[in-house]
């Protein structure tokens, strides 16, 4: 079985011949101590314009790796000419993310807090639904790329947008508390606004053949949500709603992607129609068991398997049993994807990683008997 194949009917909740899977990104030093060890080769130049992390993705064995459409040339999005007033040090990048520079221009990352009053939160609404997106080149070459992947069988997963994020991000954590309570029309303003951009993205994604899409949307710290459950619920989940049937009416499947603790969240996923939610964070006290027993016929499952605890500080041993209880937990009829519960380390083990993609090759296979 090929492996969007898989990837499918894993996001259908059927069993395909063994569980499928999944990583998001591969950060650098992992991908050079991999080459020092193994060596990375793309033979014969199999995959034109990706990146080596999407080559090394390939290597080491996964079924798909996710690709960022914001980070693309040209641009997944192209903002208007007259950028909404912000403080001096902060700027409006290509993604429409707020970003502030050091002191000698040289570096730049995302900022918390510049939207610092009910006034720019405004000014900001319409100035997001004026984003324009690329033309159809755009789309036929990311179609394109799905199509290179596909082939050599490894499935690029765009991303496109972070309604939830872009906006608590840009208004600032305290803040944005306090916009929930006095300007609720704000906060509702804006992440519709990102929503609007993020639909009219996901459309042309689906248009062109490539039937699921992430967004990457954290809403999560360690221990809860970012916000409280009836806020969530109030702002989040109906974005949500709007995304998964934007999906739905075009047969294809809507991914979510947020790091932290999700179990608050789960019970709107599953409301709004979200058909998989990643990476499960083990650190952050996701579980599959219990997941599976409430959602295991809804939401896809993809993650879990410990970043840091396994995969960085842990044995080969210990990779393969937690490994082994992943699949145990959540596997039988279908509905997991297999995936480390954050990006692959900068010091996560190759041994690990080898270790996570051979014992579900090993125990993976359906049906299972775990």
């Amino acid at each position: 079985m090929k492996a969007h194949e898989r990837i499918w009917k894993a996001l259908c909740h059927e069993e395909p011949d063994r569980v499928p899977t999944f990583t998001q990104s591969i950060e650098d030093p992992f991908v050079r101590r991999f080459d020092e060890q193994i060596g990375i080769e793309d033979e014969a130049g199999l995959f034109p314009d990706m990146d080596v992390s999407f080559i090394l993705a390939h290597a080491i064995g996964f079924d798909s790796k996710w690709i960022h459409l914001q980070g693309a040339s040209p641009p997944a999005r192209d903002y208007p000419a007259e950028v909404p007033p912000l403080p001096e040090d902060q700027w409006a990048g290509k993604s429409g993310q707020i970003h502030v520079r050091s002191k000698d221009g040289s570096k730049s990352w995302y900022y918390d807090g510049a939207l610092k009053t009910p006034e720019l939160v405004k000014a900001w609404i319409p100035y997001v639904k004026d984003f324009n997106i690329p033309d159809a080149n755009y789309y036929a070459h990311i179609k394109k790329t799905w199509d290179v992947g596909c082939a050599k069988d490894i499935v690029p997963i765009p991303t496109a947008g972070a309604p939830t994020m872009a906006t608590w991000a840009s208004i600032g954590m305290r803040r944005f508390s306090y916009l929930t309570r006095k300007y609720p029309e704000l906060v509702q303003g804006l992440i519709n606004a990102w929503c609007d951009v993020t639909i009219e993205e996901h459309k042309c994604i689906f248009e062109a053949g490539i039937p699921y899409v992430f967004i990457c949307d954290d809403h999560a710290q360690k221990e809860r949500l970012m916000m409280s459950p009836a806020d969530w619920e109030r702002f989040v989940e109906p974005v949500y709603r709007r995304l998964a049937d934007n999906a739905h009416k075009r047969g294809c499947k809507f991914l979510v992607h947020t790091d932290g603790n999700l179990n608050e969240s789960f019970p709107g996923m599953h409301r709004a129609g979200v058909d998989a939610a990643e990476p499960l964070e083990y650190e952050a006290g996701m579980r599959l068991k219990p997941l599976k027993e409430k959602y295991g016929d809804k939401i896809t499952l993809i993650g879990n398997v410990p970043s840091s605890d396994a995969l960085c500080l842990g044995s080969v041993e210990f990779t393969v049993e937690i490994t082994k209880q992943c699949i145990k937990d959540a596997a039988a009829g279908g509905g997991l994807i297999l995936a480390p519960g954050a990006n692959i380390l900068a010091t996560a083990k190759v041994e690990n990683v080898k270790a996570l993609i051979e014992t579900n090759k090993k125990y993976g296979v359906y049906p299972i008997k775990l």
